[in-house]
């Protein structure tokens, strides 16, 4: 199958990881960052990382359930607050019990992946769209144009803070100007 334009979207890690493909094949016609930033990072998800450290230290679990090398990103206790900020509490009620839990490799790897990102970001050269919310917890203000900034070998930087946002922007009550967002910035690539 063929495309005539591909962009890659990544959400939270995702966001890391479309930038290592983007400036590891060069092949991409966009990049869109959304909800994650290589140098501005909260204290919560400083402890969410820690407690994914102990809990992958341990196997992957703290408890019975799941596969082991798998933990949730912090405490699942924490994650309405960490996660969310401006959902319906009916929304928020069927999400949190569906949380899944990464894979170590992933919650491990990150700063090695930051710090990667930091050398060769530079790289990118297609256009790039960083979507952040101004509410979040884990990336917060001013995550966005930080990120932005870094993206100095694109043709094309577009950086939208999305106000009473937190991480899962798909389930915030904002969700329909993230999802405008994305659609205009990908009738931007023609």
């Amino acid at each position: 199958m063929r495309f005539s334009k591909v962009a890659l979207a990544g959400h939270s890690y995702g966001g890391q990881i479309v930038q290592v493909a983007a400036y590891s094949f060069n092949n991409v016609d966009g990049v869109a960052i959304i909800g994650s930033s290589d140098t501005v990072i909260s204290p919560t998800a400083a402890t969410a990382t820690r407690y994914a450290a102990r809990t992958c230290g341990l196997g992957g679990r703290l408890s019975e359930q799941g596969s082991r090398n798998y933990s949730s990103f912090g405490a699942p206790s924490g994650a309405a607050t960490a996660l969310f900020s401006n959902t319906d509490p009916r929304v928020l009620r069927t999400a949190l019990p569906q949380l899944n839990r990464d894979p170590c490799t992933d919650l491990l790897t990150f700063t090695t992946g930051t710090k990667t990102d930091l050398i060769y970001q530079k790289q990118i050269t297609a256009p790039v769209l960083v979507v952040t919310g101004g509410s979040d917890a884990i990336f917060p203000p001013p995550a966005g144009p930080v990120q932005a900034s870094l993206m100095t070998g694109s043709s094309a930087v577009t950086q939208v803070e999305i106000p009473q946002t937190a991480h899962n922007f798909t389930l915030e009550r904002t969700h329909g100007q993230f999802e405008s967002t994305m659609r205009s910035w990908l009738q931007t690539l023609g």
